[in-house]
């Protein structure tokens, strides 16, 4: 197994995308991004500048986040309410998924997809730190 380590790896965190992929299929979501603490984005929208997205919604994470820390709270899932989407952020270790969904679905349409994604992305990164030696998300 040492040999093919690398390519091991490779191929986990590329179930990442496929993770992302198929959540992005799913009625009532328009998008998915997974953002790293340090600044990282995977999307699997061709079409968005995942340097731009991470760098928009990067402070929005950290000040959600020291927010519920004063509060005595780490959160786990933040919802923003806008004017034509809701925007689900859900916290992985080192990691955010936000999910960006249609305000005029009923949420119950992509509750159950978010959250198997979100279990799925936990196990990914729980391997991934097993195969890496305990380091952070890759």
């Amino acid at each position: 197994m040492h040999a093919n380590h690398p390519q091991v790896l490779d191929q986990i965190q590329q179930s990442v995308r496929t993770i992302l992929g198929n959540l992005h299929k799913q009625r009532g979501i328009i998008n998915t991004f997974l953002i790293y603490d340090d600044g990282r984005a995977t999307t699997t929208d061709a079409g968005d500048d995942e340097v731009g997205v991470a760098a928009n919604l990067t402070p929005l994470l950290a000040f959600s986040s020291e927010a519920m820390l004063l509060k005595g709270d780490r959160p786990r899932i933040i919802t923003l309410d806008m004017a034509k989407q809701l925007v689900e952020i859900h916290r992985l270790g080192s990691a955010s998924l936000v999910c960006i969904c249609r305000k005029n679905k009923d949420p119950a349409v992509y509750r159950a997809a978010i959250n198997t994604a979100v279990y799925m992305l936990d196990r990914v990164f729980l391997l991934l730190n097993d195969l890496q030696g305990g380091s952070s998300h890759s």
